[in-house]
């Protein structure tokens, strides 16, 4: 049975039910992409199996059809790589300008950052695995790094903060060395002041 003939010239492929048909006319192969690539490598013979009239097919302009889509899929692919890079650049880079808490030799805690922030810390944690070990320390005052040296809470003032745990109980202070994280926040900062 040969296959019927559309205005469009537009060609079932009777065999292949499952795969609907070719488009032979404009725009990309959207419904036999596996047809159409054994209908660019060997024409004649994919006609004849599905009983396609060769006389009707256009060879120069399935072979087009079939490079703008290689071409649209490599752009795309392009795209995509571009996109994770600069996810991948951008993470590494907010990763290099975050603030950074440490533990000095001499018991004082260090706060530093490759950038010059804007940066308040308000509160210290410790890290543990159980909620039951965990324990918050809130500073007695606000400290404000606008600077890449950073800032430095000294051994004596590390001594006078008072750790609580998660339901509100007084906490020992941790030892120097213990594994710890602050609380920070990036404030706004307005446009710098003009005289009058």
């Amino acid at each position: 049975m040969r296959p019927r003939k559309t205005p469009h010239r537009f060609q079932t492929c009777a065999p292949h039910t499952g795969h609907s048909a070719i488009y032979l006319n404009a725009g990309p192969l959207r419904h036999c992409y596996a047809c159409c690539c054994i209908v660019a490598r060997s024409l004649t013979t994919h006609c004849e199996e599905y009983g396609i009239d060769s006389m009707n097919v256009n060879d120069n302009q399935l072979r087009r059809l079939i490079i703008w889509n290689r071409l649209w899929l490599g752009l795309f692919m392009v795209l995509l790589i571009s996109w994770g890079g600069l996810s991948w650049a951008n993470r590494i880079y907010s990763d290099m300008r975050a603030l950074r808490v440490s533990w000095r030799s001499g018991g004082d805690i260090k706060f530093s950052s490759a950038s010059d922030g804007p940066f308040v810390i308000t509160h210290l944690a410790t890290v543990a695995r159980s909620e039951q070990e965990k324990s918050v320390a809130r500073l007695s005052q606000p400290i404000v790094v606008v600077d890449s040296a950073g800032a430095t809470l000294s051994k004596s003032e590390v001594e006078k903060l008072k750790w609580h745990g998660y339901r509100g109980a007084a906490q020992p202070s941790p030892a120097a060395g213990t594994a710890i994280v602050a609380f920070y926040y990036r404030p706004l900062v307005t446009k710098p002041s003009r005289s009058q």
